[in-house]
């Protein structure tokens, strides 16, 4: 329903860009290419969570609800290295494919050497 769409997208809002509107980055050691940005454009991440987001459905096998997924990056590819699920799916089969899933996403290459955000999906 529209008001469904509006709280997930509230909740993409929030999980990618808490309060400020800007990525919540946690801190490490920068990579050494200065001309990358130093974490990945808001635009790159919404891009590659929404090309994820078809096979993460798909491991649902007709259950529903909100996965949460930690989602750790590594700069100087851009793939995502790691990826952690939380709520109703966490220690499922479901929740190991959604893993799996997300950890097909890429964004550009960046700066920083790592850069993690919790991304809410619906199943």
């Amino acid at each position: 329903t529209a008001q469904h769409e509006r709280d997930l997208d509230s909740m993409i809002e929030q999980a990618v860009f808490p309060g400020t509107h800007e990525p919540r980055v946690e801190h490490r050691t920068p990579a050494t290419d200065p001309s990358l940005p130093v974490t990945p454009a808001r635009a790159d991440i919404m891009s590659a969570m929404s090309r994820v987001s078809s096979a993460v459905t798909a491991c649902g096998g007709g259950e529903h609800g909100i996965a949460t997924v930690r989602v750790t990056m590594t700069g100087a590819t851009g793939h995502a290295t790691n990826a952690i699920v939380s709520g109703p799916f966490a220690g499922t089969p479901v929740g190991s494919c959604i893993a799996l899933a997300v950890r097909g996403a890429t964004v550009p290459p960046f700066s920083q050497s790592t850069f993690s955000l919790s991304y809410p999906f619906r199943i």
